[in-house]
């Protein structure tokens, strides 16, 4: 882990390397320090690297670490047990000439996601080993339907499948929505790309790793079935995809489907329009699925939210995002008529600073413990009053957690509420790196107030 790129405005690097049975623990390869070297050198030339991009050293002079080992892939960062940081970072991942090569022409997803599978390992495999063969390049992928059509790099975006409520997580199609989700700096990114692509012509949006996906769809030629890789425990609640092609075309929309690692929607010319419209406003928009075939949706990720617990304006530069893991996933999956719901997280701090203080697993499994006891205590009995539950955290160093909460409509909110703060207080919450983090979660109890939750705007 570097310590300092931080002061030039770069999120710090992890670089792991496999060590081989042969070696000593302190044979760190020293070689790999020019990396930070050079990052920290460009960085303080305003040259930052972020999640989605990537190195791509010269064909001359050594390799890294191997001859062919030349490129660098920027990923989300990935908790690794003794690895800790006080700040933002990135993991970084060395591949071959032909991966980052086929990254830049198919999609970073589609290599991230075909390293995780080679090593059983989601959301790829964060660490180097220096044996394993080339996984992919240009030429053996060259059969993709993305070699067919126009193809843009969007990193302000991410897409992915949502099951239905109440459906089956992980299968395409039966009332699912393919779902665009895009940060607020895509308006202007959308805007520059849509100008160059005339309406009348297919295009295929390579998107970014969705931090929120339990899942991630791979691919490789001659495959002939859907496969994906997913995180331990994970049902493909939101599943993950390397890219959506949108085909215009005459007739009635046809809706989403699957395809390769990725999603095409095929829009008849009135729909693409306005889908190109809201694209480049910052509109979401909704187009439903025909017969079979999923729905589609572009969501915008708000960056303002207004906390009803304790009245204060949080602002996010690039969007809230929801944070858990697939335990979180799957209970909000498993049971539709249970009587307390989970509607929501949202953090209440950067995204970045909380992936450096608490690992993601940790956080997932304390969020379903909070679930589990929320609903000991308000589910059981009889049926009772409809209310909303806004659960507000801080978990400080030392594993203290200091737990607020409000109901909606007040009137509503039985007498046990104060019990739930005090026993939550007493719930042992993970482990915190550094600074404290802070989260609310969003529960309906026996159906809710039916008002909306609050979230960001």
């Amino acid at each position: 882990m570097s310590d300092g790129l931080l002061a030039v405005g770069q999120k710090e690097l992890a670089l792991t390397v496999k060590r081989e049975p042969d070696e000593p623990e302190a044979a760190y390869p020293r070689e790999l320090l020019h990396l930070y070297e050079d990052v920290f050198r460009l960085a303080g030339q305003k040259k930052i690297v972020d999640e989605g991009d990537f190195t791509r050293l010269g064909d001359e002079g050594p390799g890294l670490l191997r001859s062919d080992f030349r490129g660098v892939l920027y990923t989300p960062p990935q908790r690794l047990e003794g690895v800790t940081t006080s700040g933002p970072y990135l993991t970084a991942i060395v591949v071959t000439a032909g991966e980052v090569d086929a990254a830049a022409t198919f999609g970073f997803v589609r290599i991230m996601a075909l390293l995780g599978q080679e090593h059983r390992f989601f959301p790829t495999t964060p660490w180097l080993d220096r044996r394993r063969p080339e996984i992919a390049g240009p030429q053996a992928l060259s059969s993709s339907l993305l070699a067919k059509m126009r193809r843009v790099r969007l990193k302000s975006g991410s897409v992915r499948q949502e099951a239905a409520p109440g459906g089956k997580p992980a299968t395409l199609g039966q009332g699912a929505t393919v779902v665009l989700r895009l940060e607020p700096e895509a308006k202007e990114e959308l805007a520059q790309i849509l100008a160059q692509v005339p309406p009348e012509e297919p295009v295929a949006f390579l998107v970014n790793p969705d931090p929120e996906a339990d899942a991630c769809m791979t691919w490789r030629p001659g495959q002939r079935a859907p496969v994906a890789i997913a995180a331990p425990g994970a049902v493909g609640a939101r599943l993950a995809g390397n890219f959506i092609a949108f085909v215009p075309a005459s007739g009635v929309d046809s809706g989403a489907q699957g395809i390769e690692d990725g999603f095409s929607v095929l829009l008849a010319k009135e729909s693409w329009e306005k889908v190109r419209a809201a694209l480049v406003r910052g509109e979401p928009i909704t187009i439903p699925g025909a017969g079979d075939e999923m729905g589609f949706a572009v969501s915008w990720i708000g960056e303002t939210y207004r906390n009803p617990v304790d009245g204060q304006e949080y602002v996010a530069p690039g969007g809230w995002r929801a944070y858990g893991s697939s335990s979180t996933a799957s209970a909000v999956a498993a049971d539709p008529n249970a009587p307390v719901q989970p509607a929501g997280i949202t953090l209440l701090q950067d995204q970045d600073e909380m992936a450096a203080r608490i690992a993601v697993e940790d956080l997932g499994s304390y969020v379903q413990r909070v679930h589990d006891l929320l609903r000991n205590e308000l589910g059981g009995g009889a049926r009772g009053a409809e209310y909303d539950i806004l659960v507000q955290i801080e978990i400080v160093p030392l594993r203290e957690a200091r737990p607020s909460l409000a109901a909606r409509p007040p009137a509503a909110a039985p007498s046990e509420l104060e019990s739930v703060a005090t026993h939550l207080k007493a719930l042992q919450p993970p482990e915190v790196h550094g600074e404290p983090v802070r989260f609310q979660m969003a529960f309906k109890v026996w159906g809710g107030s039916g008002e909306p939750m609050p979230g960001p705007m």
